[in-house]
């Protein structure tokens, strides 16, 4: 949003700086820009804020429905105090862009309706859109009953991209089809059966990105989540069930193409990963099943991670971290090809399984923490196992070229951990500590002494590492 903020601002200034310049200079000086140009200009702007431009002169009247992008956002739209509410307002539009000779098709409709929502209007909105060659739909509804998806929308040959959200009953008919959709977002929606999920990935022959947000209700029973995309990239899989004695879910991901892997939630005995071997990152974030041992919970990780070891990058969280230290052993395998391995989350937890993991991968070669110490305030300390003798891995002394820790506090167990890499790491070239955000001046100037005594006063094995601190070098 602060982009978006920043975008406005900058748009309104180039408005404000043309209409000046128009009246000191050439009062007909927007008729000679072209049309591509103003209407790039309006695309960052609202679609209230667009309307609005109709007024500074002639030229601009109708140049807000040259715009092919419409995003109707309940809370940029509604105004109380002209007593209109967010129906009265898109209606007008709608009615204003009919009202021009051949007005631009649509490319992208975005409704964002999330109070008194009114499914009639919804439907009628989008069955508009769709026989004009849209490309983009994004929906994101909240309702007190279930919006039923407009079956013209299933026959879409124009759609690039469909991101639904919120109170919808999917239920694609047996012959749906979609044969440009290349990214599809489903989140917290109501599958009509156990088929739905699975029909419509069937109707989409091209696809490439799908994100996968699921989360059990009390009376949503079992629920599987096949995926089955021979062109499918990249993929953003979330599962969350907090009803384990009423409903589960199994996961079966086959998809040969796949290159891009998130995958957020619960982990359950049914998880099955195959044919992934182009998969080349891999973000876990596993969260811990209630009345699972830590034990059996480390084993599913586990098993879930050792066929996809070929993977050239890997996230993880803290959380996913501290599971795997409880199941250390000669059947972890290695991550022969890691280049990159980066940690998130609350840092505040066994570092030994850190440790671990870069003994794992031989020749890794950056190597990334991002703090969330929101999360952490009240945990108990770090067990500080890097004031222990390091075994130090092959990656540290013989690979590992940047370094970079995001949401720096400066306590005990980081300083140490700084003091350990730049005293192992012998080609280290780059370390940049970027400090939390939350911190006051008075303690990022601690935070950086701090950092500037151990540089000065602690051997580095690399003499051409460079040392950043809030993007600007220690030393």
């Amino acid at each position: 949003m602060s982009q978006r903020n920043a975008r406005t601002k900058s748009c309104k200034s180039c408005l404000s700086s043309a209409r000046q310049n128009a009246s000191t200079a050439d009062p007909d000086i927007f008729s000679t820009l072209p049309d591509s140009l103003l209407t790039h200009i309006l695309s960052h702007l609202s679609i209230r804020e667009s309307v609005a431009t109709s007024i500074l002169s002639s030229r601009w009247r109708t140049l807000w429905t040259l715009v092919p992008q419409l995003h109707l956002i309940e809370t940029d739209l509604n105004r109380p105090n002209l007593n209109l509410s967010f129906v009265d307002i898109v209606s007008r539009i709608w009615t204003l862009r009919n009202a021009i000779t051949n007005p631009m098709p649509l490319h992208t409709l975005s409704i964002v309706w999330l109070t008194h929502c009114h499914p009639f209007y919804v439907d009628t909105w989008v069955r508009a859109a769709i026989p004009h060659g849209l490309k983009e739909l994004c929906l994101n509804i909240c309702n007190d009953t279930l919006l039923e998806f407009p079956r013209s929308v299933f026959f879409s040959t124009t759609l690039v991209a469909l991101k639904l959200a919120g109170n919808f009953s999917l239920n694609p008919p047996s012959d749906a089809r979609f044969p440009s959709l290349r990214i599809l977002h489903l989140a917290l929606l109501n599958y009509a059966n156990s088929e739905s999920l699975s029909a419509i990935l069937t109707a989409c022959p091209v696809l490439q990105d799908l994100c996968l947000y699921v989360f059990l209700r009390k009376d949503q029973g079992n629920f599987n989540i096949v995926v089955q995309v021979p062109t499918l990239k990249r993929m953003y899989l979330c599962c969350f069930n907090y009803n384990f004695q009423s409903s589960s879910f199994k996961v079966h991901i086959n998809t040969p193409a796949l290159e891009y892997l998130i995958f957020k939630g619960h982990l359950v005995e049914d998880v099955v990963f195959e044919n992934l071997s182009h998969l080349v990152a891999l973000v876990l974030q596993v969260e811990i099943v209630n009345g699972v041992s830590t034990e059996d919970d480390a084993k599913r990780v586990w098993d879930l991670i050792r066929p996809l070891a070929h993977v050239k990058s890997l996230s993880l969280s803290t959380k996913t971290t501290e599971i795997l230290c409880h199941a250390f052993g000669d059947n972890v395998p290695m991550f022969h090809n890691l280049f990159s391995l980066k940690f998130n989350g609350c840092l505040y937890f066994e570092w030994h399984a850190i440790r671990f993991l870069l003994g794992r991968a031989p020749k890794l070669q950056i190597l990334a923490f991002e703090s969330c110490p929101e999360h952490s305030y009240g945990q108990p300390t770090p067990d500080s196992s890097w004031e222990e003798p390091l075994d130090v891995p092959e990656c540290l002394s013989s690979h590992l070229t940047t370094c970079h820790y995001k949401g720096f506090l400066g306590d005990k167990d980081e300083m140490q951990l700084v003091r350990q890499i730049l005293k192992v790491a012998r080609v280290l070239k780059t370390l940049k500590i970027t400090v939390d955000g939350h911190l006051e001046s008075e303690e990022k100037l601690r935070v950086r002494e701090a950092l500037s005594t151990i540089v000065q006063k602690f051997p580095k094995s690399s003499q051409t590492c460079e040392i950043a601190f809030d993007e600007r070098a220690v030393l």
